[in-house]
């Protein structure tokens, strides 16, 4: 049976222990830093002054250890620059005259890695993985031509779903940029409580569901019901503060979320755009876990449109939006793709 440290090069190591800061030399790729198709996210990035001999090679893979998303990996992207490592992640540096790399980061994305890393995680005595446990994890063995023939079938797919992700983040952008010139003309200030209701509504997952529950990371669960609102903004009330979402599509709220129901019809677009422009951040409560409460979102300072301006605006928003909603269901066909080509490889 082939394992991983058969396919590796030099010694598997720990990361770095620090704390990262919103400014430094490096960015410091976390855990958190990885997204669920293994790649790393562009936003809420963190950084270090020093490297600590942990700066992350060509080739190599770095895979959670502890928490709950272990045993979820990161193959190095020098196009994402200089990345430091941190302390609850291993390194394994894996030999390209061995094994197609890549070939590895899409096997670690399957559920046959998943179920190896779940069973053998929770198996343990400290409920993770170290580096003995993953020098053992085993690898197929396949031909380098067909590790070849994989990767490239998933490239392609990576690469199509990167046009859909960037069209849409282009779309967004030129919204926010129609927003910030024309709010210029906006003359009455007020505030947010102006424009909407807060709502909470703690829902959890419900076996057969299918509407999305938004928490502060995004989609996480799905449910059988829906609120009643049909456009809103979900603003993180606990956990990763930078999110906001707009939803024109049945939807439930989380335990970590509020949800707007709006004032007056057809708002939804202005409230997301005016949203983005504050760092949820800055307005963190001080708990230990981070926080906002409703009425420090109420009390936020706003420009209130009037009925001409917020026409002209919609006028350009929602069918930008439209081309957004089409597009993202592009892009959620694509994963699908991604998925049933994992499971028919890997299992």
């Amino acid at each position: 049976m082939l394992m991983l440290t058969d396919i590796c090069t030099g010694s598997p190591d720990y990361g770095f222990s620090a704390s990262g800061k919103v400014a430094g030399r490096y960015r410091f790729a976390r855990i958190t830093d990885i997204d669920p198709l293994g790649r790393l996210k562009k936003n809420d990035a963190k950084f270090v002054d020093s490297d600590g001999g942990k700066i992350l090679k060509e080739n190599d893979v770095m895979i959670a250890r502890t928490g709950t998303q272990v045993g979820k990996a990161y193959l190095y992207d020098p196009k994402d620059g200089e990345l430091v490592f941190a302390s609850f992640l291993i390194r394994f540096h894996l030999d390209p005259k061995k094994v197609v790399p890549a070939f590895i980061k899409y096997y670690m994305l399957s559920n046959a890695y998943k179920k190896w890393a779940e069973k053998t995680s929770s198996g343990s005595t400290r409920n993770g993985l170290n580096i003995e446990t993953l020098s053992k994890m085993p690898v197929p063995e396949l031909t380098t031509e067909k590790q070849k023939e994989i990767v490239r079938i998933l490239d392609s797919l990576y690469h199509a779903l990167s046009i859909q992700e960037d069209m849409i983040s282009l779309l967004e952008q030129y919204v926010q940029d129609v927003f910030d010139y024309k709010s210029r003309e906006l003359q009455f200030k007020g505030k947010l409580k102006e424009l909407f209701i807060l709502r909470t509504e703690n829902k959890q997952n419900e076996e057969g569901g299918t509407i999305p529950i938004f928490n502060s990371g995004g989609i996480s669960e799905y449910a059988r019901t829906s609120t009643n609102v049909k456009e809103s903004v979900i603003i993180p009330r606990s956990g990763t503060l930078g999110n906001l979402f707009y939803v024109d599509i049945p939807f439930a709220a989380g335990t970590t979320v509020f949800y707007t129901e709006m004032k007056k019809e057809k708002t939804g677009l202005f409230v997301y755009h005016t949203l983005k422009n504050y760092d949820f951040k800055k307005l963190d409560s001080g708990t230990v876990i981070p926080g906002i409460n409703s009425d420090t979102i109420y009390q936020l300072p706003c420009m209130i449109p009037d009925n001409k301006w917020l026409h002209d605006f919609n006028c350009i928003a929602y069918p930008a939006y439209n081309k957004i909603a089409s597009l993202k269901k592009k892009k959620e066909k694509i994963i699908e793709y991604i998925s049933s080509a994992l499971a028919f490889y890997f299992g």
